[in-house]
């Protein structure tokens, strides 16, 4: 072993020697190029072969200084970021009568990368016939000759040199790595070998446009000669992974990694990069036959020749997730259901320790499960989401109940009978949509909590307060306002014609005369609102609600606001322009004796709130014959801008009934009539 300032790795590393030096008679060789830290002192806790040489930026040359004091018949060579995990293999290997045809063994080295359970195995040859003329080679990236066969054994160590996670032990040795190898490029700038490692050297580090530039000059180097792709197919196999990795899948992907497999079948990185490249050509069925072929792979990975080639490393054999979850999605667009439900049964069964996958995937179950109209098969699965009560069920929940939304009476019935029976909120919800529970009931439990905390979809609270004035002032006072607008859009997505329906029967029920409370008044401002803006209002309907509204909305700012508010215009101190434009509504109505007055006031708010120029235009129409011309005209412009606005946005519906509605007011202007031609003119002109 060579080392220099190792601290934090070495006691980890020389303890895992202990097991196999008390199996085997052995040394422990440990050369020190200088090291700063308490390398030194951890060192001789465990040997007394310990030497000095200074560095001299030439990895090979220290490796074979450390090679030059052993003594046994076998070398081990280790370094102090790796940690010794099964030592059997190698004291069965040492232990056997080998004749000289043997000159080392092959164990596997498993790379801890930091990312959750990732573990990337490459076979190496570790273990060597110490011999005269054996010796490593290479300033950086050094490889050992060997003379004789080299046997593969179960022995395994942990490399955690590749810790992607801890970003300035990657940053150091990107740069002392590169630095090294664009040093020996420039000597040798056809050196394919260093060539390659500088690429590996930039996408480990992140850098995948750059790592793509310096393999496609290392492909270029042995392209020209068949034998030497053969010789070098690891070359071929990191064009292919550099090519998906900086977003590359045109032609040349794939004709390079089909020339691979053509001279290595085995080679399971490439027919992954392969599957995923026909994916993002939108060519599924091919890309879901390579996943298939690399699933069956890495299922016997063992079992394949391929493993013992230790000039290939190995990437996705962790990716099996991800390629079932990309089975799944392919499934699905070309409507294979049932094939993508077996991939999701995977998923599930693997315990999702992806967690990158594991939300999609509860989605895709939510998804696959309403599209073929059954919950039952993944009941337990549900139950085991909903109870756990954190940010990933909420996710998945909201997303099933915004399926619900869009589907069938009998699909939307299936799913709440599935969780009918669930003693919870949630169950309630389900009940009370099948019938077998109230409104009532399910506003009564909200309330018990914090009501401002449920999602939308507990929306058919506010169709219990609609018709239960004392559940109104017992739970509608907890209600903010913003929860009351987000459960109102939840029931026009889901419910739109039941909620016209009772909306239009609570605002009716309402008496303009009589004693409305807060909480009563600020739910019926709002579903007044909703009815104003629904487009289902017939024009008596339409006058009737928005006296409602206005009352409704009176009584809402006179409990929030003093007197003085009012008094003095404070209209900054308002919250919002709905907020504004019902103060100018109140005060028009406050100045009806004085008509020059009033219309002022509904200026005002038609500016603020234009959106509601047809309340204006009704209350505009109530006022006496004695407004004051000038503010008339002034109101008028108002209107004809707010027409003219309409025409620019392409709204060519909604300006045309604005004309009409002004001519019910102001009369025949001849400004209406250009509007009215231009409008008709250009309706003809996007009709054809």
């Amino acid at each position: 072993m060579m080392i220099k300032n190792e601290e934090i790795n070495l006691r980890r590393c020389l303890e895992s020697l202990k097991p196999l030096m008390k199996e085997v008679s052995s040394e422990l060789i440990i050369v020190d190029t200088g090291s700063t830290d308490n390398s030194v002192e951890i060192v001789k806790e465990y040997t007394d072969k310990l030497f000095f040489h200074p560095w001299n930026n030439d990895f090979a040359a220290m490796r074979n200084t450390t090679i030059g004091y052993a003594t046994g018949e076998w070398v081990l060579i280790i370094d102090a970021d790796e940690e010794l995990e099964n030592y059997k293999g190698i004291v069965e290997f040492v232990k056997a009568k080998h004749g000289k045809s043997v000159g080392g063994a092959l164990m596997t080295v498993i790379n801890i990368t930091g990312r959750k359970n990732e573990r990337l195995p490459l076979m190496s040859a570790r273990v060597f016939r110490r011999a005269a003329d054996f010796c490593y080679s290479g300033v950086i990236h050094n490889q050992p000759h060997v003379k004789g066969q080299l046997l593969p054994t179960e022995a395994s160590l942990l490399h955690y040199g590749y810790m992607t996670t801890d970003s300035e032990l990657m940053n150091k040795k990107f740069q002392r790595t590169s630095l090294l190898l664009k040093k020996e490029l420039e000597k040798d700038p056809e050196n394919f070998y260093y060539r390659y490692q500088l690429a590996v050297t930039y996408s480990m580090y992140g850098d995948n446009k750059q790592a793509l530039h310096e393999i496609l000059k290392a492909y270029h180097l042995i392209n020209r000669d068949e034998a030497l792709l053969k010789q070098n197919i690891y070359i071929l196999g990191a064009v292919v992974q550099f090519y998906v990795a900086a977003g590359y899948y045109d032609e040349e992907v794939v004709t390079i990694a089909l020339k691979t497999l053509e001279m290595q079948p085995e080679y399971v990185d490439v027919i992954f990069f392969l599957a995923q490249t026909y994916a993002l050509r939108e060519e599924f069925e091919k890309s879901y036959q390579y996943y298939d072929r690399y699933l069956l792979l890495v299922e016997n990975f063992a079992q394949l020749k391929i493993r013992y080639d230790i000039s290939i490393s190995h990437y996705t054999l962790n990716n099996t997730i991800e390629a079932h979850f990309n089975m799944a999605t392919m499934s699905i667009k070309v409507g294979e259901l049932e094939r993508a439900k077996k991939h999701t049964a995977i998923l599930m069964n693997s315990e999702m320790k992806n967690e990158e996958f594991r939300g999609s995937v509860y989605k895709m179950i939510v998804q696959l499960d309403y599209a073929l109209g059954s919950f039952a098969e993944n009941y337990q699965f549900y139950q085991s989401v909903i109870k756990a009560g954190d940010e990933l069920t909420a996710a998945v929940v909201e997303d099933a109940e915004t399926r619900w939304q869009g589907a069938s009476i009998e699909v939307r019935d299936a799913y709440s009978s599935m969780f009918a029976e669930l003693p919870d909120l949630y169950g309630t919800l389900n009940r009370v949509r099948l019938g077998r529970s109230t409104v009532a009931d399910l506003a009564k439990e909200i309330f018990r909590k914090d009501p401002n905390q449920m999602q939308p979809y507990f929306s058919l609270t506010l169709f219990a307060l609609m018709q239960d004035d004392l559940l109104c002032e017992i739970g509608g006072q907890l209600l903010t306002e913003q929860t009351i607008l987000n459960f109102m859009k939840h029931l026009e997505d889901c419910h739109r014609q039941e909620f016209l329906n009772r909306s239009r029967q609570y605002v009716f029920s309402i008496e303009l005369t009589g004693a409305v409370t807060y909480s009563k008044a600020r739910l019926a401002k709002n579903i007044a609102k909703y009815l104003l803006f629904s487009g289902a209002l017939d024009e008596q309907e339409y006058r009737q609600v928005f006296a409602v509204y206005l009352y409704s909305g009176s009584i809402y700012l006179q409990t929030l606001y003093n007197e003085i508010v009012f008094a003095k215009e404070l209209v900054f101190d308002l919250k919002n322009v709905e907020e504004i434009y019902l103060l100018y509504m109140m005060l028009a109505e406050r100045s009806k004796s004085d008509g020059s007055k009033s219309v002022q006031y509904l200026r005002k708010a038609l500016e603020v709130y234009p959106d509601m120029s047809r309340g204006v235009e009704i209350i505009l129409g109530s006022l006496s014959d004695k407004e004051d011309d000038g503010e008339m005209e002034q109101l008028t412009k108002q209107l004809l801008a707010n027409v003219e606005s309409l025409i620019t946005a392409g709204q060519l519906e909604e300006a045309l009934n604005m004309v009409n509605e002004c001519e019910t007011i102001i009369g025949g202007d001849v400004r209406l009539f250009a509007y009215k031609t231009l409008i008709i003119k250009k309706r003809h002109e996007t009709i054809n």
